[in-house]
């Protein structure tokens, strides 16, 4: 099942990692003041 988190602060990546142990493919997505958008896969 893939989940997309939206937010890389400690929240989101602290879900993101215990979703990834647990089997799951994450999505974070944030936006970059410097080009305004990025997204990277655990």
């Amino acid at each position: 099942m893939k989940i997309g988190i939206i937010g890389a602060g400690l929240a989101g990546l602290t879900a993101a990692i215990e979703l990834a142990k647990r089997g799951f493919e994450v999505d974070v997505y944030y936006v970059d003041d410097l080009t305004y958008s990025n997204s990277y896969k655990l």
